[in-house]
C-alpha cells in the first residue's frame, strides 16, 4: 500500500473538487532516472534551478579529466536524493501555496485514494470538508515554525 497525502486548498468551497490534491508519498523511479524533467513536470521550479546549477558545478568541475570518473556516481546520488525527497517537495509546494493537509489515505493507487476519502467525508450525498476546528488538521511545526524544510523532516515525528 502507498500512501496518498491529501491537500485541499483554503480558499475554494469545503468539498472535493478540483481543488484537493492527492500527492502520492513513495519513491519515485521516474525522479531517479530523469530528476531535471521530474522537477519540471510537477513544477518545482525552485528545485529545478538548484537542480541545474549543481549539475552546472559538475561540468565545470568535471572539465578536470581528474574528476570526469565521479560525475557518474554524483549525478546518481542527486537523482536518489530528488526521488526520495520529491514528494516532500511536492506537498510543501502545495502548502507554500495555501493548500492545507486534510488527511492521509493508504491506497493502492489514485482511484482508491479517491474513493476512500470521498467514502469518509461523504454527507447527504455531498462530500463536503466541513471544518468545526481548523487546527485539528494542521500539521505540526516545529521550534521555527519550518514545515517545508528541504529534507522534508520537520523534527516531530
Amino acid at each position: 500500500m502507498t500512501s496518498f497525502v491529501v491537500l485541499h486548498n483554503d480558499g475554494a468551497p469545503f468539498r472535493f473538487s478540483e481543488r484537493t490534491e492527492f500527492v502520492r508519498d513513495h519513491f519515485s523511479i521516474v525522479a531517479l532516472a530523469f530528476p531535471l524533467f521530474w522537477l519540471l513536470w510537477h513544477r518545482l521550479w525552485f528545485a529545478a534551478v538548484i537542480f541545474i546549477g549543481v549539475m552546472t558545478i559538475l561540468v565545470f568541475v568535471a572539465g578536470d579529466h581528474r574528476f570526469i570518473l565521479a560525475v557518474g556516481p554524483l549525478n546518481f546520488l542527486i537523482g536518489l536524493f530528488v526521488a526520495l525527497e520529491g514528494s516532500a517537495w511536492r506537498i510543501a509546494s502545495f502548502k507554500r501555496h495555501g493548500y492545507r493537509q486534510v488527511a492521509v489515505i493508504d491506497a493502492q493507487n489514485l482511484e482508491e485514494a479517491e474513493l476512500k476519502f470521498t467514502s469518509v467525508h461523504a454527507t447527504n450525498g455531498e462530500t463536503s470538508l466541513v471544518y468545526k476546528n481548523a487546527q485539528a488538521y494542521e500539521t505540526s511545526r516545529n521550534a521555527h515554525g519550518a514545515d517545508d524544510l528541504i529534507f522534508g523532516f520537520n523534527g516531530n515525528k
